[in-house]
């Protein structure tokens, strides 16, 4: 995690990435350069956090490579996507 916000130009002491204002700035950078590297789009959230888990979307036999870290993902996404 370090050396991805480092990559991106982040100067300051990696405990400040948890001020909220900091961390999501960061966070939602680094969700888009995955997104234009994988050429993933929005409608499809769950290749979009494999690759922010996991470094790319891998799929191995039909399931993500990290696929207990994809469902528990899925797993409050839709529960969140209930509340909208």
């Amino acid at each position: 995690m370090g050396a991805n916000i480092y990559e991106m130009g982040f100067k300051g002491w990696i405990g400040t990435l948890f001020l909220p204002d900091i961390n999501l700035k960061y966070g939602c950078e680094f969700i888009n350069k995955m997104m234009k590297r994988h050429k993933l789009h929005f409608d499809h959230p769950l290749d979009i956090y494999a690759a922010f888990n996991s470094g790319s979307v891998r799929i191995i036999g039909g399931q993500y490579v990290n696929a207990s870290a994809v469902r528990n993902f899925e797993k409050h996404y839709l529960g969140y996507q209930d509340t909208i």
